[in-house]
């Protein structure tokens, strides 16, 4: 039977309105694509700007950018996820990625899932003993075999070989990751779940302060630098080598006293230890055992803070702020059956596990891992370096990986490659001036269904996108509760770390864990990127500073400069001047 309203002719020109194929998106003035594969520009493809916001060279994208994928693929399978075709594109030096929906039909994928909860839940239920036994002991495992090769001493031949044993490696490592996060992530949001779903959702932070205060590697970075900072107080001539200048000429004037070469050993022991990091996320960023400017800049600012900045203190207060949350959530449930009392005793249990676990895994698998293959990757940057086919080792990473391995085959003879390096880091230089779209080729007729565990777990890690009003505030995630106000300091990179001062408020795209340390020294923290699980969050509830994350527009909405009001209760952003 047809509806009322109209004729036939009518509705069939309705139903094809409908049907029509969306138009591929409009890229911005600057940013034109083309295609290579023309059939590229019919799929969706979408940016990460949580963990890629910036241009990723060459090497990056065809050397560490293949592990990804097989190791997220591995887990999937390990666990029974559903999983659908992947694919990434280097666009305008950015990274997009693309995937296709799994092809089951909705019962099946409702069983697939099924079956997989029941596996990450068995996990789950023993998640720090998974971590600790079997994931960790493995992790170091393969850290180990990477630092077992002679890096300096290999001929090039045994260099390339082991260049493919790297790679492999690196693909496993991913899988541990994927195979500790999903569990991990899982465990916190489903205690956030099931204590909204006993109590409401007003207080946004009911389940969070149950499993805050516990420590982790990413907050011990910074407990350990400001027990440094402590040591650099001790001593004049330490306070005036460090209080100016590059990281060279820092510790040049630290070596030139008794007292600065005794503190020199500490931060070399330091750097050590937890400068296996770079500024973001990507391989391609200058780690801190290359140049520790970030450590010594952390230095300068945790000096100029009083003793009760202290990190540990800080720590020790929310701990004593969790057992109490948690106390006063055991007595709302002592009405309640057996079987919640105990539900929600595995689910905290699960929940302490996973929330040290989201930061721990950062510390030993992504930031360890990818430094070794840094390493490896400018050992080959070093041997074309020397024979002055690039001007330097870290050029190399604006070689794609088949070019570099060509032109290290071929040593002693070789291509000049400096006009090419010099044309992909301008054409790089010339795309970070360019805020990228989101979203390239063309968006899908069907939206994907969220209503499963996982999409609903990383929901609250990426975060979803916030609807912005016109009274002039920013709004996104609550993402760690409390009000600051202060001066907006719009940081792009941990290079610039020095404009910040005690009690300004961070603004970023997103911030990486070595980004940290800056979390003692401000008042505030918001970001474009994530969710209420996300790193920034996480380690802002550890600090005990407000943090309003996935607001989409805050790095282009605030001015360097404004004074801002930040409810992170609320999730909003206020400039007040």
């Amino acid at each position: 039977m047809r509806a009322e309203g109209g004729s036939a002719a009518q509705e069939a020109e309705r139903g094809a309105q409908v049907a029509s194929p969306p138009e591929p998106i409009i890229p911005p003035p600057g940013f034109e694509v083309v295609w290579e594969d023309p059939g590229d520009e019919k799929l969706f493809w979408t940016m990460d700007r949580m963990h890629s916001p910036d241009p990723v060279s060459p090497l990056a994208h065809t050397c560490l950018g293949p592990t990804f994928t097989p190791g997220l693929e591995t887990a999937n399978a390990f666990y029974g996820l559903p999983t659908s075709r992947r694919r990434s594109l280097r666009i305008n030096t950015y990274v997009y990625g693309w995937a296709a929906p799994p092809s089951l039909p909705p019962a099946d994928m409702e069983a697939a899932f099924v079956a997989a909860k029941q596996r990450l839940d068995a996990v789950k239920t023993r998640l720090w003993e998974f971590w600790e036994q079997e994931v960790l002991s493995e992790v170091k495992e393969l850290l180990d075999r990477f630092d077992a090769f002679d890096l300096r001493g290999s001929s090039n031949d045994e260099l390339l070989r082991h260049l493919d044993d790297a790679v492999a490696w690196m693909t496993r490592l991913w899988e541990l990751h994927f195979r500790t996060v999903y569990p991990a992530y899982v465990a916190v949001a489903e205690l956030e779940e099931f204590y909204s779903d006993l109590f409401g959702t007003d207080d946004a932070f009911g389940a969070h302060r149950m499993v805050q205060g516990l420590g982790n590697m990413t907050v011990e970075t910074g407990r350990a630098l400001w027990r440094l900072s402590r040591e650099a107080m001790g001593s004049p001539e330490v306070l005036d080598a460090i209080a100016e200048g590059s990281s060279e000429d820092v510790l040049g004037r630290l070596g030139e006293t008794e007292a600065g070469a005794r503190f020199a050993s500490l931060l070399d022991e330091y750097v050590q230890e937890f400068g296996q990091r770079g500024d973001k996320f990507e391989i391609d960023a200058v780690y801190w055992t290359e140049d520790p400017a970030p450590v010594i800049q952390g230095l300068r600012n945790y000096v100029a803070l009083p003793g009760e900045c202290d990190p540990s203190a800080e720590l020790e207060r929310l701990s004593r702020d969790r057992e109490r949350a948690i106390e006063q959530t055991r007595s709302r449930l002592r009405t309640y059956p057996a079987a919640v009392r105990e539900q929600f005793e595995e689910s905290l249990k699960a929940a302490h596990a996973g929330v040290v676990i989201t930061e721990d895994h950062n510390f030993w698998i992504d930031c360890r891992g990818t430094w070794r293959l840094r390493r490896l990757l400018l050992e080959f940057g070093r041997r074309l370096a020397e024979r002055g086919l690039i001007d330097g080792p870290r050029d190399v990473f604006l070689l794609e990986r088949d070019e570099m391995t060509a032109a290290v085959g071929r040593l002693p003879e070789g291509e000049d490659l400096r006009g090419l390096v010099r044309t992909r880091l301008e054409e790089m230089n010339r795309y970070a001036r360019i805020r990228p779209p989101s979203a390239l080729g063309t968006p899908e007729t069907q939206p994907r269904s969220r209503d499963n565990f996982m999409a609903r777990t990383f929901g609250r890690f990426f975060g979803a996108d916030v609807e912005q009003g016109d009274d002039g505030a920013v709004r996104g995630h609550p993402g760690s509760p409390g009000t600051a106000k202060g001066t907006a300091r719009v940081i792009n990179s941990i290079e610039e770390a020095g404009r910040l001062k005690p009690g300004d408020v961070l603004v970023a795209t997103t911030t990486a864990a070595p980004w940290t340390p800056l979390f003692a020294t401000v008042s505030a923290v918001v970001t474009d990127t994530g969710g209420a699980l996300s790193h920034c969050a996480v380690v802002a509830r550890e600090y005990g500073i407000p943090a309003v994350v996935g607001t989409g527009t805050a790095t282009t909405v605030i001015r360097d400069g404004q004074i801002v009001e930040v409810d992170g209760d609320a999730g909003v952003v206020r400039v007040s001047g």
